[in-house]
């Protein structure tokens, strides 16, 4: 009797598992992606977190269950095909980037290894979905803020960098057809007390998000900015 009670529940152990959800993510060790991870692994997630720092991204989320670390570069593609074979073997099903922050190589980050990233997912049978975070004005190469933004930089162009991630995850999508794509365009991440003192007629009318590639120096759509909750709770939603 007992030993039949013993193999129920591993069987029901064994079935649960199998039902988890798995994700891959990165710039999980960032402000908005510790918000997504953690309701990630509340939403009962398994969640692996692709890094270029392992011990600092272990002391980040140390005492959660349920998540894995593995240590890469994203301009490394061999490092990238490895956290997919690894992560293929749990039946990855979700593939979230956030990469990108001050500082970096924005063809490489929000360009390369986006492509890289989408490539692989298409490759993988059990993905369903894939979340990219791009930027306002992605789109709006000409607008006021997209030349001044670019102006700052000599050997890169940042919004077609993050336009050209975009259609490498559409051109990705069209390979697979079970694979779902979202891309989301934030900019003016602010916390909740800092979004509600920069946007207080946002807040009054109630408005979840704003018009971010409609560059205007007069109103509410003027000032694109959402909170990093808000942006977390569209990228587990997507």
């Amino acid at each position: 009797m007992q030993l039949t009670m013993v193999f129920l529940i591993l069987l029901l152990l064994l079935y649960a598992n199998a039902l988890q959800p798995v994700a891959l993510l990165t710039g999980a060790t960032g402000r908005t992606g510790q918000l997504v991870t953690n309701l990630m692994l509340d939403q009962g997630f398994r969640c692996n977190i692709f890094c270029r720092n392992e011990q600092r991204a272990r002391e980040i989320f140390h005492g959660k269950s349920n998540i894995e670390f593995i240590q890469g570069e994203l301009i490394n593609h061999d490092d990238i095909q490895a956290a997919f074979d690894n992560t293929k073997q749990q039946k990855l099903s979700h593939v979230v980037y956030m990469a990108g922050g001050d500082n970096i190589d924005y063809k490489c980050v929000n360009y390369q290894a986006v492509a890289a990233f989408a490539e692989e997912a298409a490759k993988c049978e059990t993905m369903r979905h894939f979340v990219v975070v791009s930027t306002a004005w992605a789109t709006k190469p000409y607008s006021i803020a997209s030349l001044l933004f670019n102006s700052m930089y000599i050997d890169t162009v940042p919004m077609a960098s993050h336009y050209l991630g975009e259609q490498a995850v559409r051109k990705a999508a069209s390979m697979n057809e079970n694979l779902n794509y979202v891309v989301l365009r934030a900019t003016g991440l602010n916390s909740d007390e800092n979004y509600a003192k920069k946007y207080p007629d946002a807040v009054s009318m109630e408005l979840t998000y704003q018009q971010g590639d409609n560059f205007d120096f007069f109103g509410i759509a003027g000032k694109p900015g959402m909170s990093r909750n808000q942006l977390a709770n569209a990228i587990v939603s997507a």
